[in-house]
């Protein structure tokens, strides 16, 4: 689903962060992305959105092997949705208008929801686990509602791929287990391919089926109960 091959990748006017890296990140499968603050998270993740340049190397996305940097914006947004931190302020929207602007690719010019679309969105709000909340103003959600409802976006956009970067940094510890374990569900039960930066370590061990750890200038991509005892990751300090 994520196909990195042999990338370097900088800072602008910067040495590499990563040097000739691969790995393949399949679908039906949570990957956490960790790494100290600094290690190139967010620059790895907008490299698989085809916003940072690389300097060497190609990242390919979707069973058909798509370059990012080489489609349409419309292509692109079939083939991943992107979850970022921070809450969104808009007066007097509801959860369920905010969930219906992740059909925006695929309604057309005028942006007209069919019956299909509405339908998207409503399973969207069921698999987030927020339907009750649909009609609720967002300014009235909790940090930890709010960030199940930004996951129910992505998941109306209907993309095989799913990039969130940090979705637990604002969380206190019990929601920040829930969206984790909500995540390798949806991965799991949903079949996509899910990538998410974080600095949980516990949970990103105990939920996560691979973790993507940045030591620059190089990663290793290791299951759990291997990259626990892999030297880097344990004494990690976050």
């Amino acid at each position: 689903m994520i196909d990195i091959q042999d990338i370097t990748l900088a800072h602008r006017n910067s040495g590499p962060l990563l040097e000739n890296q691969s790995c393949f990140l399949p679908a039906g499968t949570l990957t956490a992305l960790t790494g100290r603050n600094g290690s190139g998270k967010s620059t790895l993740l907008r490299a698989i959105c085809g916003t940072h340049p690389l300097r060497s190397g190609r990242i390919l996305l979707g069973q058909k092997a798509v370059d990012p940097t080489q489609t349409t914006p419309a292509r692109l947004a079939s083939l991943l949705s992107i979850v970022t931190t921070g809450r969104v302020n808009a007066r007097h929207m509801t959860a369920r208008q905010l969930v219906e602007m992740g059909r925006a690719p695929l309604t057309g010019r005028f942006g007209i929801l069919h019956a299909a679309d509405r339908e998207a969105v409503a399973r969207a709000l069921e698999l987030a686990g927020i339907s009750h909340l649909a009609e609720r103003e967002i300014s009235r959600l909790s940090d930890g509602e709010h960030q199940r409802l930004m996951l129910a976006r992505a998941l109306a956009q209907d993309t095989p791929i799913i990039l969130l970067d940090e979705p637990t940094g604002f969380l206190d510890v019990p929601n920040r287990r829930a969206v984790t374990r909500l995540l390798a569900s949806l991965a799991h039960d949903e079949n996509k391919c899910i990538l998410f930066s974080t600095h949980e370590l516990d949970s990103a061990l105990a939920n996560a089926d691979y973790i993507l750890h940045l030591s620059p200038p190089t990663f290793t991509l290791l299951p759990p109960s291997e990259m626990a005892v892999y030297p880097p990751f344990a004494s990690l300090s976050v």
